[in-house]
């Protein structure tokens, strides 16, 4: 009788522990702010932007001499909702912007809703970074 006691006492102490420690995690699961989160739509669309215009070479040729920004533009203007603005840097490594562009009809106004993308490339065997300010008009 008395080991089916202390069995008894020992199950229900393993579940009291088990479901305190349960709620403690839930708690603290519902307190994560989600502001990691919120525009997490803009920074995937901007970093596939990036990608698909690393990928066709867009960047690179960016970088020329005489580049031409409607190939920018006319990408930006093709594979970015009508809602959404980008700023677009081109940068070498020590930060210096060798080429600056924002998409046709926005305006450098970023409001609270924004986020920035960066992706490195290279071209001519130097190392490049790609940011892109993302905002919602």
């Amino acid at each position: 009788m008395k080991k089916a006691i202390l069995f008894s006492m020992d199950a229900l102490i393993a579940l009291l522990i088990l479901i305190s420690t349960l709620t403690g995690v839930f708690v603290i699961y519902n307190q994560i702010n989600d502001e990691v989160f919120k525009n997490r739509d803009l920074y995937d669309q901007g970093y596939d932007v990036l990608e698909i215009m690393k990928s066709k070479g867009i960047l690179s040729n960016a970088l020329e001499f005489d580049a031409d920004r409607q190939e920018i533009n006319s990408f930006l203007w093709d594979f970015l909702p009508s809602n959404v603005c980008s700023h677009l840097k081109l940068k070498d490594k020590y930060k210096f912007t060798y080429l600056e562009n924002l998409k046709p009809g926005c305006r450098p106004e970023y409001g609270e809703k924004r986020v920035i993308v960066t992706l490195p490339f290279i071209h001519d065997n130097q190392i490049y970074n790609a940011e892109m300010i993302l905002w919602y008009k």
